[in-house]
């Protein structure tokens, strides 16, 4: 049987389907430049089948190119055909964007995000879908009725995510005719692998999540060095004073209960931003500081004068019993007429290097050489 590799681009639509065509796996190469040939209208069909009326009619040309980071390869090593595509972007002939592909919308929204309050989504995950098997009952949205009528297919969905290691959130018979939602629970110790990794400028963290609770995640960041001073807010539907105690001595920066006010919510996110830049140019003058301070005291003495420089620099103070040592080169000025300057320099190297190891041993510290 004749068989030649096909892969397949496309990308999700206003149903939640991911549409697209295929093309020969040869032509990957110029296709990650050139996309493949769409139309506009190919992305306006709805999750009840229909097509809505647009205004972009069945003419005009666009493209979808792949993106190198949306790939999904899966051999099934059965003598089926490979599952191998990849998600891309709808753009105009010439390369640039098409206006209304919906990663376009999502990365102005990502942005606008960041403008408005500073934070970075990492990722988010709901998906939608329309179940042809039951009944469709007008009004009956969000229902108990519906939720039975789905029968055994909620349970299903549920297993096989929980399967994959992952947190069912919640299960929803939606407003559109038989119109069901699932939802994933955030994955808290990814979370704190991708914080450390990087770490943001403020965390939001929900109570309930898979892997690391929230509790758990929060007193890990702030016990970590390079992720102590990022604000952290926790988010819950429990609203219990047991919750709020457990979250304030894991070391939370604000509590914020489920079902909250965005506004209120962005303007908590603002206020802590603020004080993490005050603390971010504080900790970067003490960087710099304790990195002066460590050429002529010791490290814990560096220490102690930071947590109170005010007190600590001032003349006077604790007096403390100390050695000093004066050590000097005999003959080092013959030495350096009678020998070019890289063998004086590797000279003093090798004089030096143990010296400074002794000093060190004993918690000392060098003035100077000269």
């Amino acid at each position: 049987m004749l068989r030649e590799e096909l892969i397949f681009v496309g990308t999700c639509d206003i149903a939640g389907l991911v549409r697209g065509k295929g093309f020969p796996a040869s032509e990957l190469p110029a296709r990650r430049k050139t996309g493949i040939g769409w139309t506009h209208t190919n992305l306006m069909q709805t999750c009840f089948g229909q097509i809505f009326d647009t205004p972009f009619g069945t003419g005009g040309d666009l493209m979808i190119v792949p993106d190198p980071s949306a790939e999904v390869h899966v051999d099934f090593r059965d003598d089926s055909a490979a599952e191998h595509f990849f998600l891309g972007d709808i753009c105009h002939t010439d390369g640039s964007p098409w206006e209304c592909c919906a990663r376009a919308f999502l990365r102005r929204a990502s942005t606008s995000l960041i403008e408005v309050s500073g934070l970075n989504l990492i990722a988010a995950f709901e998906q939608e879908f329309v179940y042809t098997r039951v009944e469709d009952l007008p009004g009956h949205a969000y229902s108990l009725s519906a939720f039975r009528r789905q029968g055994i297919l909620g349970e299903m969905l549920t297993a096989a995510i929980r399967a994959t290691s992952a947190k069912p959130d919640s299960f929803l018979a939606e407003y559109g005719p038989r119109q069901y939602e699932v939802t994933i629970a955030p994955d808290g110790q990814t979370a704190l692998e991708l914080a450390l990794a990087n770490p943001p400028d403020l965390a939001l963290l929900d109570i309930q999540m898979p892997r690391l609770d929230g509790v758990a995640l929060c007193r890990t960041l702030k016990s970590t060095p390079d992720t102590r001073f990022m604000p952290v807010i926790i988010v819950t539907a429990f609203d219990s004073d047991e919750e709020k105690i457990k979250a304030i001595d894991a070391g939370a920066d604000d509590f914020i209960t489920k079902p909250y006010n965005s506004i209120i919510l962005l303007t908590r996110v603002r206020s802590l931003l603020k004080i993490k830049k005050l603390n971010d140019e504080i900790e970067a003058r003490n960087t710099l500081l304790r990195k002066v301070l460590n050429r002529y005291v010791a490290e814990d003495v560096a220490e102690i004068i930071l947590e109170d420089p005010d007190q600590q620099l001032q003349l006077g103070g604790e007096t403390r019993m100390v050695t000093v040592i004066f050590a000097d080169i005999c003959g080092f000025t013959n030495y350096t007429e009678r020998h070019p300057a890289p063998q004086v320099i590797d000279t003093l190297n090798k004089i030096f290097k143990p010296l400074s190891n002794v000093v060190f041993a004993y918690r000392g510290t060098f003035d100077k050489y000269t």
